[in-house]
């Protein structure tokens, strides 16, 4: 059997609905009382399909083990509780439990296709977008600029930097309870605002300074191009 087709018949609406029909007591579709052990059959093949697939970090609430695997996921409780409904005792995993050498020696036998990666922060409604959300976004977007000329067409991108120096790792005597580095330095952020056409034109840029008065030693070395407008 396809996979795609294995997922549509050990699915969480089919075992549900078969244990819903086995516990009926009258119906001209009523099913045998042992068909409820069938319908435990195909939910747990529902869950163990879902812990071992999962695409999206953040999993959805109709699918709580679709996502990626964390000491609140639930992944490893399920795991146990199914090597322990077959029997089996693991010699690898200590209390039928996968610990965090299990996940180590995954990453060391397929380097090929898996590797650590430091993750990006993002909100949990943007990690809930679709590709099918995408797909009608831009079908949308396409039939509302279409007899828009591109020089009318505009788009802007907002990045953050730090001048944060950040820390370095030095040698104290043993006991000191703030190893400190002194150095001039002012921790602040900046803001950059890129905009540009359609038709590849970039606005000039507009620098705007917190203060209240303007140094001419802050219009030097200004990027190359069409000369920027500064404010403060």
């Amino acid at each position: 059997m396809k996979v795609s087709l294995c997922t549509q018949v050990f699915s969480d609406r089919v075992g549900s609905m078969i244990k819903r029909i086995s516990s009926w007591d009258t119906g001209p579709h009523k099913l045998d009382k042992a068909a409820e052990e069938t319908g435990e059959f195909i939910l747990f093949m529902d869950k163990l399909f879902n812990s071992l697939n999962a695409n999206n970090r953040i999993a959805p609430s109709s699918k709580p083990l679709k996502g990626a695997v964390c000491e609140s996921s639930g992944h490893k409780h399920f795991w146990t509780e199914a090597i322990d409904k077959q029997g089996r005792a693991v010699e690898k995993f200590k209390n039928n439990l996968p610990e965090i050498d299990w996940a180590y020696s995954i990453l060391k036998r397929h380097r090929q296709e898996y590797s650590q990666r430091v993750a990006t922060n993002i909100k949990r409604a943007r990690a809930a977008v679709s590709r099918e959300t995408l797909i009608e976004y831009f079908t949308r977007l396409e039939e509302t600029v279409k007899d828009v000329p591109s020089s009318n067409i505009f788009n802007y991108d907002e990045s953050n930097f730090n001048d944060d120096p950040g820390k370095k790792v030095g040698i104290y005597r043993r006991g000191v309870k703030y190893p400190e580095k002194a150095m001039n330095f002012t921790k602040s952020a900046t803001t950059i605002m890129a905009c540009g056409s359609a038709d590849r034109v970039l606005l000039p840029p507009y620098i705007i300074y917190n203060s209240t008065h303007l140094y001419n030693t802050w219009k030097e070395r200004a990027p190359c191009g069409p000369p920027p407008i500064i404010r403060c």
